[in-house]
């Protein structure tokens, strides 16, 4: 069933009345006959009301509602007329005061809708732009983390457990998770031996300071040769960048 705003005919006698008058005031037009003041209007009326040419306050006020001639400073009746013509000559384009709000959809509710539809179209489009913008904002802020979190993960690869203490002082003020901290901290560990061999993981549910705290006790009690030992296993900067030279 077609929806009254969407009908290809008139649903109610105004809008009947407003089509015929444009339709009686063009006619006027092509045929070369004088048009005499707020021609659309009165044809309005004079089609509403079976041919009957005077307009009547009370016509004015079956139109419009916010017609009240008796309450001083309000608008006049030819306002009104002149008001109407304009609207009528427009389509509904075009609703001047002092018409109330609902003339336009009353004589052109199609009109009404398809700007509804606009509005809502709009509407949705600002939304979209808006969601988009959202989305971009958060992909960013996601490569910035990754990007940070990665500068953290190689900076830990050249930490010892003598020099991690530094590193974790360092990025624990940084916008990084501390689970991602703590991720990357029991997986740089175990390459050591002699911590790997520790009690260490046994606090991996614990606050990464309170762990670095239980390390510092490990790391006391380490032999001078396993301080050796855990320097030889961190990678070697020139070394890797000499390597890619004579590759090259």
């Amino acid at each position: 069933m077609i929806p009254n705003n969407r009908a290809l005919v008139p649903v109610n006698e105004y809008q009947q009345a407003a089509i015929h008058a444009v339709v009686l005031v063009e006619r006027k037009k092509k045929q070369g006959k004088r048009i005499a003041a707020f021609p659309y209007a009165k044809a309005f009326f004079k089609v509403l009301n079976n041919g009957w040419g005077q307009i009547r306050a009370n016509d004015i006020r079956q139109i419009s509602s916010n017609y009240f001639p008796e309450e001083r400073g309000g608008a006049s009746i030819a306002q009104y007329i002149e008001a109407l013509d304009r609207l009528i000559e427009s389509g509904g384009h075009y609703s001047p005061l002092p018409l109330s709000g609902d003339v336009a959809a009353t004589l052109f509710p199609a009109y009404g809708e398809l700007c509804r539809e606009r509005r809502e179209r709009r509407w949705d489009i600002k939304y979209e732009r808006k969601e988009r913008r959202l989305l971009r904002d958060v992909q960013q802020k996601r490569r910035r983390y990754q990007t940070q979190l990665a500068q953290a993960e190689v900076e830990l690869a050249f930490a010892t457990p003598s020099t991690v203490g530094a590193w974790y002082a360092y990025w624990s003020k940084q916008d990084i998770d501390e689970d991602d901290l703590t991720e990357g901290f029991f997986a740089w560990f175990e390459r050591f031996p002699r911590m790997a061999g520790s009690k260490l993981m046994h606090f991996k549910s614990r606050a990464l300071w309170a762990v670095m705290e239980q390390l510092k006790g490990i790391e006391g009690d380490l032999t001078e040769a396993e301080w050796v030992f855990n320097a030889l296993l961190i990678p070697n900067k020139l070394r890797h960048a000499s390597t890619g030279k004579s590759h090259g």
